[in-house]
């Protein structure tokens, strides 16, 4: 069996108190206390960010994390076609989608977007499945969904060129399609069609969550909100433990092994957050604002943001981000 040294490189320091500069993954043993310690991500906090100039912009696309991200489309009271950056303070004007939208969804980093699905004229009709691609600066059309719908989610954080779309309507599908940069394969179906999931759902296109949501059952009539979770392998969909509480419309970001969803409707509007290890679910800090749903959340399970509005604060994102800690190694 391999060794600490032999994977890290140098031996466990012996310390009488905790170093004075600290990196995450540092291991050492406290001679004092008496306890093995690493230097590892506290518990998460919430914190009041920048004024979007364009408030909530519900049912949005989004991608990136708290320091780089991007907001794109929304409404109603109609579909936008804003895109605004964010820099992790304050937000910047950047050029409009060519085709406005809401209830759609997308993938990519602040400055590299892919947005795909939506609705031009409201929730349940215009429904479109054009893609549109972001550099940065501009934005171009690229290859059309294999299957046209609306209330979709995405994953992926990273870039343009590789992502899923998964599940919307009509007819709450479960349909998974994956980019590659240049066109787009459909992948297995989610065993339960369903939209309004969170507009990004954690992971990557080998490794994807999907949780709650309306519909979720090959019968009819389908809940109007659910506690259903899945998890797609690159190939197909499985089931995993449901959510704490079954809700539609959460925001939701981070990886499958540590991912985030929040908010959404239950009834009523929720500010409880869960958190994801890849196995079960538990609760995590709750939301500091007022209960949401239809909001669009982006990153990952220790940076990211959410758009919003708040109490006495229009348009106004919330960060999410966990900072360092240091913790005793036990064998529990």
């Amino acid at each position: 069996m391999s060794t600490y040294k032999e994977i890290k490189g140098l031996a466990i320091q012996t310390l009488a108190s905790d170093p004075s500069v600290l990196y995450k993954g540092q291991t050492w043993y406290n001679t004092t206390d008496e306890k093995l310690k690493v230097r590892s991500l506290g518990a998460a906090a919430w914190s009041v960010g920048g004024v979007n100039p364009h408030g909530g912009m519900p049912s949005a696309a989004a991608g990136g994390i708290s320091s780089d991200a991007a907001i794109v489309g929304g409404g109603p009271p109609s579909p936008y076609a804003y895109t605004v950056e964010y820099n992790g303070s304050a937000w910047s004007e950047m050029t409009s989608m060519i085709i406005g939208r809401t209830s759609t969804s997308g993938f990519g980093s602040g400055t590299t977007l892919m947005v795909a699905s939506g609705s031009t004229t409201g929730p349940g009709a215009g429904n479109v499945g054009n893609c549109e691609t972001f550099n940065g600066s501009a934005w171009s059309e690229t290859v059309n969904l294999g299957t046209t719908r609306y209330q979709t989610t995405g994953v992926g954080c990273t870039a343009n060129t590789t992502g899923l779309i998964v599940g919307g309507s009509p007819g709450y599908t479960g349909k998974t399609e994956e980019w590659n940069g240049i066109a787009w394969t459909e992948k297995g179906d989610a065993i339960h069609g369903r939209d309004m999931m969170s507009r990004k759902g954690p992971g990557t296109v080998t490794a994807a969550l999907v949780a709650a949501g309306r519909g979720g059952y090959p019968s009819s009539p389908h809940p109007q909100y659910n506690a259903e979770v899945e998890e797609f392998n690159g190939i197909a969909w499985s089931e995993q433990d449901n959510l704490i509480s079954a809700c539609t419309g959460p925001f939701g970001f981070g990886v499958v092994t540590d991912g985030v969803v929040g908010g959404g409707y239950g009834p009523p509007q929720l500010t409880s957050v869960e958190i994801y290890n890849g196995s079960t679910w538990s609760s995590g800090t709750a939301f500091p604002g007022p209960g949401i749903s239809g909001k669009t959340g982006t990153g990952t399970a220790s940076n990211a943001l959410v758009n919003c509005e708040a109490t006495g604060i229009t348009g106004a994102c919330f960060e999410y981000v966990k900072g360092a800690a240091t913790q005793d190694v036990t064998t529990s």
